[in-house]
């Protein structure tokens, strides 16, 4: 019994020294990867860059025109979407 409760005490001792910190996981990059839609919108944005201001209003007109025909939500969001992308190249061109 002696040897029993001396084994056990020597146990409890040393656990603490065996015993280490629980550290979390480490961390992944958690930012989504991007859509194909905001693939797609990206490729255009890179396309009009190099638009002068003329092929840039041609485009805006002809944008305008198919948001107010779209015919459902997501279309029209779709073609405001480049609608809103071409405003900006031409905001940076400083087109009138």
């Amino acid at each position: 019994m002696r040897i029993f409760l001396f084994s056990l005490l020597i146990v409890f001792l040393s656990a603490p020294a065996f015993a280490g910190e629980l550290l979390p996981f480490p961390e992944q990059d958690r930012s989504p990867a991007p859509s194909p839609e905001q693939q797609a919108l990206e490729g255009f944005r890179n396309k009009i860059r190099s638009l002068d201001c003329t092929s840039l209003n041609e485009l805006r007109m002809g944008l305008r025109q198919r948001v107010n025909q779209a015919p459902s939500s997501f279309d029209r969001g779709y073609y405001q979407n480049r609608l809103n992308a071409v405003n900006n190249a031409r905001a940076q061109n400083n087109c009138p």
